[in-house]
């Protein structure tokens, strides 16, 4: 390529020095000839400046002609020109450049004409004007005739004043200063008198400058360019007190009119010409030369292309025939050829010819009616493609074959060609892969486990039965159905699919071990662990995953009742605990009592505080045991964050033990979230009992609730952490620690460190989950032999989310409305009717549901409000006897009692106020009030009640 490249660039090494001599020669004339253009066009364009700057400096001199006819008045009339507007207006028709003459008495211009659009003038004081003064005593000191301008004029305007002084003999005889006669020339009329915009049309741009005689800067005074003249030609103006330039250059630049793009054309042409001439008689001598090294070059083209043939089919075991059947008949030499590599296939010698008659008998003996029954198809025209074997040195070869036949243009004559590849090697495997493909499905069908290979979509490509059996579906409904939609209950499968599937898939490493539910033909949910492993093709390639899953749904069952068991001694403990804490309250009250019966009236209240304390002690006990004993999520809402661990704190101390010693620190200031009550407390308790069990012997666990801000821009310590406001709670212990290792995996579903039967993999999982679900995020440190720390971030909202406190009950709301109450405790019934009676209110009372209804029937149109206890004896609940009254008065208000506390979780239906026992009359007064006030479209729509749990 190299060479190529050298012969072509000597080929125009001549044409190219014919090419730069020719130009060489023809550039110069040109050049002389556009230098000679340039001449001429500035000698024009010089004498065109010269006529208009003589004719502009004549206009001027005449314009500056008048200070001296007005001198001569002032001189005859001794400094009173008595009728001067008139001398003046007979003046100015003969000095067309002027549009103001003025007389300046000791240079204050008193008298101008015309007056019209001059009155502005009057005035003016030029030897005390900041801009005129320094030309008007330069007239008065030299007593000279001056022009000055640029400048603006006082009645508006660009122009050039001309100032004669004018001096009169005093009483003394002396020439004494008397002022000024003066010229007022407006631009740009001198300059259309002088006729300079004519340059413009004879494709001239132009600029006129004064050049200042004190300071010797150059002032402009006209210019028709926005930018300055290239390379003008100037002409100047020698006027009173200044020199004035005129410069000229043409509108499209020197040598646009010349013409030099044409010359330098036809001798660029002229050039190519004698080149291009010279390059084709370089060429056709070089043809020839070309011609003879292509057919070279082409020969050794096709030779290696062969070599490379030969080499390719050697290495795929492929060989190559033709045969020339009209020819072959005809025993012509030629009519049969063969590769080498067919010979080598076959076991011959490729330097020696073969007859066709010796590649059969190389056929196996059971394949020879099949080869027979091909020839024939391929001499009728018919593409064959199939697999024999063949008989070689006593081993057995596997070939394939693919032939077609065609017709031989331009004779009559018929020619098949085709390619035999040995694929012994290849059928050995496909047999070996048979082999253990029914081995795999012979042990897939004995083991009691379930079986089960998916593609890269998550369709099934083979199951055992086993999976059938415990499934109830056949095998031709599941194969190519997705796995995950058939099979997994609709709550899950799509995290399962993402979490554990796809993320096996794109990352290329399987999750071996999880656990998860599968659904049954009929709706039974099976639990089963398994064990998986990634399946790939020949270049590495993740093309399935294939699982076997053991159903562990009854080890399960004995697993949860061996936790409960666990949990139960967990309650006693605790119940053990609140008993006595029990006790302690009821000692306390039982003792007021007494003391109330034999107090002084004025002692009664002192008594009845402490009882009201006691109760309410009461009460924060039996919300800590509720909150124990349940179990489902609830619904969000404001929560201080310091109050809940507070009140949280002394629960876990009887779930800690003795040897375990509980710290908490909580913020200065209120942390309030929203958040699910209930779970915050999960979480907490089991971040606690992990700890507890990382300490055997004893130790600290601290809680510490913490205010943490981070501002946009900043480096945020956690890949889910975000600008704003948190809460922090951190729960450090001082166990044994986790290393690196463990860290990694430690949110992981069913993943534990603990023995059998004493963890499910679930508690920490449940903790990250909960702590994603409020829209934050978790940090965990720890180490080993020192212990872990755990922070749980959760965003503030602000003390505006905290909830209302009960108006007092000397504030309460009253009413005269009329209530439906239905209590079963006879005390709480009694209690309740003379609270509400107090506050203003009618009220029917019934201990269960059906005295209620026997009521409803009698005063339907009475009853305003429902007042239900939520369960009650009888079979019907409280909801369920709302929503039969609601029936026949859709729209009636109910509120719903109940001993659990506000954190159970039911889901209220529309227009249902929650009334949690025990209450104070405050509370049931607001209650009930705020039912009513309810608007009655927001008691209406309701949907069916749900089920306590």
């Amino acid at each position: 390529m190299e060479s190529l490249l050298k012969r072509h660039t000597r080929a125009w090494l001549a044409p190219a020095a014919v090419f730069l001599a020719s130009a060489s020669l023809t550039s110069i004339v040109v050049w002389q000839l556009h230098q000679h253009g340039l001449r001429e066009e500035r000698a024009r364009a010089a004498e065109l400046v010269s006529d208009h700057a003589y004719a502009l400096q004549r206009s001027i001199e005449r314009s500056l002609s008048a200070t001296y006819a007005l001198a001569a008045l002032v001189r005859q009339g001794q400094g009173e020109v008595p009728a001067f507007e008139a001398v003046a207006g007979e003046m100015l028709p003969f000095y067309p450049g002027v549009c103001e003459l003025a007389l300046s008495p000791g240079g204050v211009v008193t008298r101008v004409a015309p007056l019209a659009g001059n009155e502005r003038a009057l005035g003016l004081n030029q030897l005390q004007d900041p801009v005129q003064s320094p030309e008007a005593f330069l007239a008065r000191d030299s007593g000279k005739l001056t022009l000055a301008g640029p400048l603006q004029l006082v009645q508006g305007g660009v122009g050039a004043i001309g100032r004669l002084p004018v001096f009169l003999d005093d009483h003394t005889g002396r020439p004494a200063f008397w002022g000024f006669t003066n010229v007022v020339i407006r631009f740009p009329d001198i300059l259309d008198a002088a006729g300079l915009p004519q340059l413009l049309s004879r494709g001239l741009r132009y600029e006129l400058t004064r050049l200042h005689p004190e300071d010797r800067s150059r002032l402009v005074i006209a210019r028709l360019s926005p930018t300055p003249l290239e390379n003008p030609v100037t002409r100047s103006i020698e006027l009173p007190n200044g020199t004035w330039t005129l410069a000229a250059a043409p509108v499209a630049g020197w040598g646009a009119t010349v013409g030099l793009a044409l010359p330098a054309t036809l001798a660029v042409f002229f050039s190519l010409l004698l080149a291009l001439m010279t390059r084709l008689l370089i060429e056709l001598q070089q043809h020839r030369r070309n011609l003879e090294q292509l057919v070279a070059a082409r020969t050794a083209e096709v030779r290696s292309r062969e070599a490379d043939l030969h080499r390719a089919q050697s290495v795929a075991r492929l060989g190559s025939w033709v045969l020339d059947l009209s020819r072959y008949h005809a025993k012509q030499p030629g009519a049969w050829r063969w590769s080498a590599e067919l010979s080598r296939v076959y076991g011959f010698d490729p330097n020696q010819p073969h007859l066709l008659t010796q590649f059969f008998r190389r056929v196996h003996p059971e394949e020879r009616a099949l080869v027979a029954a091909a020839w024939r198809d391929l001499l009728q025209g018919q593409p064959r493609d199939f697999d024999f074997r063949i008989c070689l040195d006593h081993r057995i070869r596997w070939l394939r074959v693919r032939a077609e036949s065609e017709v031989i243009e331009g004779a009559a004559g018929q020619r098949l060609v085709g390619t035999v590849q040995d694929i012994t090697e290849r059928k050995t495997s496909e047999e070996a892969l048979r082999e253990s493909e029914r081995r795999f499905r012979l042990i897939l069908e004995t083991i009691s486990l379930l079986g089960v290979l998916l593609d890269r979509e998550g369709r099934i490509l083979l199951c055992n039965d086993y999976l059938l059996e415990l499934t109830g579906w056949r095998r031709e409904e599941v194969l190519q159905q997705d796995w995950f939609s058939l099979f997994l209950p609709p709550e899950n499968r799509d995290e399962v699919r993402r979490s554990v599937f796809l993320s096996s898939m794109s990352r290329g490493e399987v999750i071996a071990r999880f656990e998860n539910q599968i659904v049954t033909r009929l709706g039974e949910r099976r639990l089963v662990s398994w064990n998986n492993t990634l399946i790939r093709d020949e270049a590495g390639t993740v093309i399935g995953i294939a699982g076997i899953g053991e159903d562990i749904t009854a080890r399960r069952s004995l697993e949860e009742q061996l936790r409960q068991a666990q949990k139960m001694e967990v309650v006693g403990r605790l119940a053990g605990g609140i008993a006595h804490d029990f006790n302690n309250i009821l000692t306390a009250m039982s003792l007021n009592l007494e003391l109330l019966q034999t107090a002084r009236p004025a002692e009664v209240p002192a008594f009845a505080e402490e009882l009201k304390g006691m109760t309410t002690r009461a009460t924060r006990l039996t919300q800590q045991l509720l909150m124990f004993a349940r179990r489902q999520a609830l619904q969000v809402g404001p929560l201080e964050l310091n109050t809940a661990i507070v009140h949280l704190a002394s629960l876990l101390r009887r779930l800690l033990g003795e040897t375990i010693t509980l710290q908490v620190s909580t913020h200065p200031l209120p942390l309030w979230i929203e958040a699910d009550g209930s779970l915050i407390d999960q979480a907490v308790m089991n971040l606690c009992l992990n700890a507890r069990d990382a300490m055997p012997g004893g130790g600290t666990l601290s809680l510490a609730t913490a205010h943490v801000a981070w501002e946009a821009g900043s480096t945020p310590p956690h890949p889910d952490a975000r600008p704003g406001n948190f809460a922090c709670l951190t729960v450090t212990d001082t166990g044994t620690g986790m290393p690196p290792e463990v860290l990694q995996h430690l949110f992981e579903p069913f993943f534990t460190t603990k023995e059998v039967g004493k963890g499910t993999g679930l508690g920490l999982a449940s903790v990250h989950g909960m702590v994603h679900q409020h829209r934050g995020w978790i940090e965990v440190a720890s180490t080993v032999g020192r212990g872990s720390t755990f922070r749980l971030y959760f965003p503030l909202r602000g003390r505006e989310g905290a909830s209302p406190r009960a108006p007092s009950a000397s504030t309460s709301p009253r009413g005269a409305e009329t209530v439906l109450l239905v209590e079963d405790e006879d005390i709480v019934r009694m209690v309740t009717t003379s609270l509400l009676r107090s506050l203003g209110y009618r009220v029917l009372s019934a201990p269960q549901a059906e005295a209620a209804l026997r009521l409803w029937d009698h005063h339907q149109r009475e009853i305003d409000v429902l007042l239900t206890d939520m369960i009650m004896p009888g079979g019907r609940d409280g909801l369920q006897l709302g929503a039969l009254l609601r029936q026949s008065k859709p729209d009636l208000p109910i509120v719903l009692m109940s001993g659990y506390n506000t954190q159970m979780s039911i889901r209220l239906p529309a227009g249902v106020t929650f009334l949690a026992k025990p209450f104070d009359s405050a509370g049931l007064a607001s209650a009930i009030r705020a039912a009513l006030d309810r608007p009655a479209s927001a008691n209406a729509d309701q949907p069916p009640p749900a089920p306590l749990s």
